[in-house]
C-alpha cells in the first residue's frame, strides 16, 4: 500500500443478494464496527484485540442496540414505517475512510473531517460513527440513515454511480487532497489494458530495457503484465496517448475480415463478399453489420442479434470508454479493502 493513499468507498446495508453480494443487516454492520462480534477478536482474524481499545466512537451509540434504536426512533419521527418495506430493503448507508498504514497525519482531526463532509455531501442522519486502529490501517467506518431532509426514504439513490462519483470528487478535492493524501489507484482491465501494455513495453523497446536486463527481462515483464498502473506513472504516459492507443486497438479490432481497408473500391481479399459501397456507411455502421452477422445463429433471427449488440456495446461503453474517466486514467473493477473485511466482504 502506497504510504500517501487515501481510500473511500460507500456500500449499501441490507439483505439483497443481487450479483452474489453477501448480505449484511444494520445489526451485524454496527456489532462489528462496535466490536460487539467476539469470534473477531481471535488469533485467527485481522483484528489486534490488544489494540481495540484505541478505537473509538466519533457519533452516534456505542452499543449496536443502541444503534438500531437511534435508526427505529428517526423512522418513526419522519413517519416511516420500516416494517412495511421489502425483506430486502436498505437498512443503512455505510461509508468508509482508510488513511495510510503509515502516516503523520493526526487520524483523529482526519476522521472527524471526513464526518463533517458526509453529513454535509450526503445529507442524511448519521447513525454511528467509529474509527478503528486496531487493523492494519486506520480507518472510520460511518452508517447513515437513508432519509432525507424532508423525512422521505431514498434507499440506495444516494449511492447510484453517478452520485457517487460526483461524491468522490468532491471528497478528494475538500478533505484527502488538503491533508496531503492522493486519490487511489485503479486496476486496468479488457482492451484498456492491452493498451496500456502496448504502449509500456513500445517505450521500454526503445529504451533497450529487455537486452539490458537480461535474463530478469521475463520477470519484469510478468510484473509489468500484472498491473501496469504504476509503470504507466513512472514513464509519464498521459491519458492522451492510452486513449489514442486504445481507440486505435478498438478499430483493428472491428476491421472486418476479407476487406483492405487501404482500397478505396472496398475489394475483397477473400471468398467473403462485400457489399455494394452505396449500402457501407462510416465504422460504427461496419460494426453493428459484422456483430449481428457473429450474433445471428441458424436460430437466431435479426432482432435479437441486434439486441445482443447493443447490449454488448452499452457493458463494453461501461468500463472501457476514456473519455469519461477522471484524470488518473483508470478505471477500477473494485474498491479493495484487505484490512477490514466483515462488512465489506462481498
Amino acid at each position: 500500500m502506497s504510504n500517501d493513499i487515501a481510500y473511500f468507498a460507500v456500500k449499501s446495508i441490507g439483505l439483497s443478494q443481487i450479483h452474489g453480494r453477501k448480505p449484511c443487516c444494520l445489526r451485524d454492520a454496527a456489532r462489528h464496527n462496535l466490536r460487539e462480534i467476539q469470534s473477531e477478536l481471535g488469533a485467527n482474524g485481522s483484528i489486534d484485540a490488544t489494540k481495540t481499545i484505541k478505537n473509538w466512537v466519533i457519533a452516534g451509540s456505542k452499543t449496536s442496540d443502541g444503534v438500531l434504536l437511534m435508526m427505529q426512533e428517526m423512522a418513526t419521527a419522519a413517519g416511516v414505517d420500516l416494517s412495511q418495506k421489502r425483506r430486502d430493503y436498505c437498512q443503512a448507508i455505510e461509508l468508509l475512510f482508510s488513511m495510510p498504514e503509515k502516516s503523520e497525519i493526526e487520524s483523529s482531526l482526519y476522521f472527524q473531517k471526513c464526518l463533517r463532509w458526509a453529513e454535509e455531501a450526503y445529507a442524511l442522519p448519521v447513525l454511528s460513527a467509529v474509527a478503528h486502529l486496531d487493523e492494519s490501517s486506520p480507518h472510520c467506518h460511518i452508517l447513515l440513515l437513508p432519509l432525507d431532509r424532508d423525512g422521505k426514504y431514498v434507499g440506495c439513490k444516494p449511492i447510484e454511480k453517478p452520485e457517487t462519483k460526483r461524491h468522490k470528487e468532491s471528497f478528494f478535492t475538500q478533505v484527502a487532497s488538503p491533508a496531503g493524501l492522493k486519490r487511489q489507484g485503479g486496476k486496468l482491465v479488457g482492451q484498456v489494458k492491452q493498451a496500456a501494455l502496448a504502449i509500456i513495453l513500445k517505450r521500454c523497446t526503445a529504451q533497450g530495457l529487455p537486452s539490458a536486463n537480461g535474463v530478469l527481462w521475463p520477470f519484469f515483464e510478468a510484473a509489468i503484465r500484472k498491473d501496469p498502473v504504476r509503470v504507466l506513472e513512472a514513464l509519464d504516459i498521459d491519458k492522451n496517448a492510452l486513449n489514442a492507443e486504445y481507440k486505435a486497438r478498438i478499430a483493428d479490432q472491428f476491421n472486418p475480415k476479407g476487406i483492405d481497408s487501404t482500397d478505396q473500391k472496398m475489394q475483397t481479399l477473400s471468398s467473403v463478399g462485400v457489399a455494394h459501397p452505396s449500402t457501407i456507411g462510416n465504422a460504427g455502421h461496419l460494426r453493428k453489420q459484422e456483430g449481428i452477422r457473429r450474433l445471428a445463429g441458424a436460430s437466431q433471427g435479426k432482432q435479437t442479434a441486434e439486441k445482443k449488440l447493443t447490449q454488448c456495446s452499452r457493458q463494453k461503453r461501461r468500463e472501457f470508454v476514456l473519455d469519461e474517466l477522471p484524470t488518473d486514467v483508470l478505471t477500477r473493477v473494485k474498491d479493495e479493502y484487505v484490512h477490514d473485511l466483515s462488512p465489506w466482504d462481498e
